[in-house]
């Protein structure tokens, strides 16, 4: 169902040339809560919305309008929750908002060291990262995107003043598409998203949706969304999750150099 599924995860995501990353606290769960349905049902991009924009924006060109620089404006916006986050709100919605993934649930932080190797602190046991990440529980974080910075602000904006104060920042990251003859490409030169897989069977696509590039990778669709064929945790999945996904925020350092010079 690609109404119910968020507009970043699947066909390409959200189109986008820059982007904010909005990490917020939740510090009144039943307002915001009562003021999530609406956020979701008016902000929140569908992996449909996507395709409905992605058509627009092709027909544009089609017709010729893109001359000149012309763009068909575009915004989304989408919204993930830590496992902090869903044990804050789980109370307010009457439901039990555990996922039962144990790496989820015990949060980035406790096997960053042993399993993702990051360097640990030699005053502590936690992972050496950006300020920012500690002293915050980080319940949530807004992502949103589009062509233009006004319009991502705008969007966001709008986002937060709908959840009445009911959340509060606690940082945010905003990120841009390279510039010139790099745009469309990562800072190792290669084109975005050239190692991301398609995923098989994903139902009612046109033809260029469907296309998948010789060489590219293809996987079940629960390799990416909860309770969807190919989930090999689907019997442990509650009914909530199916079509949602897991979304994990990496900020690494990338040595370019280096890389070229072992090439």
């Amino acid at each position: 169902d690609l109404t119910n599924v968020q507009g970043d995860i699947l066909l390409d995501g959200l189109p986008k040339e820059v982007e904010t990353f909005w990490f917020f606290d939740i510090v009144d769960a039943t307002k915001f809560c009562k003021n999530l349905r609406v956020v979701a049902n008016r902000e929140i991009s569908s992996t449909q919305d996507v395709r409905e924009k992605r058509g627009e924006i092709k027909a544009f060109k089609q017709q010729g309008k893109a001359a000149g620089g012309l763009q068909v404006p575009t915004v989304g916006a989408n919204i993930s929750f830590s496992a902090k986050g869903l044990k804050k709100i789980s109370p307010v919605v009457g439901l039990n908002l555990t996922t039962n993934d144990q790496d989820f649930e015990a949060g980035m932080r406790a096997t960053a060291v042993d399993k993702l190797a990051d360097p640990k602190s030699p005053m502590s046991s936690d992972p050496i990262w950006d300020p920012e990440w500690h002293g915050h529980e980080i319940h949530g974080v807004l992502l949103v995107a589009g062509n233009t910075p006004a319009l991502v602000k705008e969007k966001l904006d709008r986002i937060v003043k709908l959840f009445d104060g009911s959340i509060k920042l606690a940082f945010k990251l905003d990120g841009q598409v390279r510039p010139g003859e790099q745009k469309g490409h990562e800072h190792f030169g290669y084109k975005d998203g050239v190692s991301q897989p398609a995923i098989s069977n994903i139902p009612n696509l046109t033809q260029d949706e469907a296309f998948v590039p010789p060489g590219q990778d293809t996987i079940d669709q629960g390799a990416i969304l909860c309770g969807r064929p190919g989930d090999t945790q689907a019997s442990t999945r509650q009914p909530w999750m199916v079509d949602g996904s897991f979304l994990a925020f990496r900020k690494l350092k990338q040595n370019v150099q280096d890389w070229d010079k072992f090439l």
